[in-house]
């Protein structure tokens, strides 16, 4: 609600101002990841057109000063508008797709609802009900040490036909494109970077590297697969651990466990019940941890009620 807010004060064409090309997009050859730029505002085009006025500029620029007076006073703000609740995001409401937000310090609504009567789920859920179901009922139990080794055991089968697949579809051409590909984000990360922090580069320099080890090495597949049973485990812990760190009050830390959670769970929908619970839908985490393994996609549908 309060960035719907922020966005109409901050709307120029209330007062008929039109600006566009404010942004560009580029994509990163060595990461893949797409990323918005700001422009200058030089290559800004704008507009006027009269007819879009809905308020007089001098209307406009109190709600300007209003506005620039709050601003310091925003806690959130003060995060950079990140969450420090580590599900926000995370849970959708089934009925209208909208996000299920903090309506008080302690409880989840359908904002669709919250906000006005966009949707007729009425059902909320307190805070620490659901990340207690979520979390402890659901993540632990996935990522429990036993859990980690029995899911490496039944994908053996799954490494073994990964590899055989590679080594037959592998070129020397694809592995001149990875070696080039490594070396640009090798100098990227010594050198520094404006647009990706160093954990980014990092990761993906990791992944690079790993592809090319798969293809260069073609390790036997029970050798392989003797090191995603180890490797398996030792996700799950980085995970678990992770998502521990998450439940404190540190934005960036909250938002690392965040992606992980999204990572293993996907969207977590909740449908309301005729009897007034909620029925909570996720992904299989299960394989999501053993997609990581063995670079394959493939999820499937789970849940439980809360």
């Amino acid at each position: 609600m309060a960035s719907g807010i922020r966005s109409i004060l901050k709307n120029e064409r209330y007062k008929g101002e039109l600006t566009w090309n404010k942004t560009q997009w580029t994509k990163d050859p060595d990461t893949g990841v797409r990323k918005c730029h700001p422009r200058s505002k030089s290559e800004w085009e704008r507009h006027h057109d009269e007819k879009l006025r809905i308020v007089p500029d001098e209307l406009f620029a109190a709600s300007e000063r209003r506005f620039e007076e709050g601003t310091n006073s925003s806690s959130g703000l003060r995060r950079g508008g990140r969450s420090k609740y580590l599900l926000s995001g995370l849970l959708k409401c089934n009925e209208c797709g909208a996000n299920y937000i903090l309506t008080g310090a302690t409880s989840h609504q359908c904002s669709g609802k919250a906000g006005g009567d966009a949707c007729n789920n009425r059902v909320g859920v307190r805070r620490d009900v659901i990340e207690d179901k979520i979390l402890g009922s659901v993540v632990a139990r996935l990522l429990e040490p036993e859990r980690a080794k029995e899911m490496a055991r039944e994908i053996e089968r799954q490494v073994r036909e990964h590899y055989e697949n590679l080594a037959e579809k592998s070129t020397p051409a694809e592995v001149e494109k990875i070696d080039a590909r490594i070396e640009r984000l090798r100098d990227r990360l010594t050198a520094g970077d404006d647009d990706f922090e160093p954990d980014e580069i990092a990761a993906a320099l990791e992944v690079a590297e790993s592809k090319r080890q798969d293809i260069l090495d073609a390790q036997p597949a029970a050798r392989q697969s003797a090191k995603i049973l180890v490797a398996l485990p030792k996700l799950a812990d980085v995970y678990r651990r992770q998502i521990k760190k998450g439940l404190s009050d540190n934005p960036r830390e909250v938002a690392k466990a965040r992606v992980i959670l999204r990572d293993l769970l996907g969207p977590i929908r909740l449908c309301p019940e005729s009897d007034g619970g909620l029925v909570a839908r996720y992904e299989n985490g299960s394989e999501a941890l053993m997609s990581r393994a063995v670079g394959a996609a493939g999820f499937s549908g789970s849940g439980g009620r809360i």
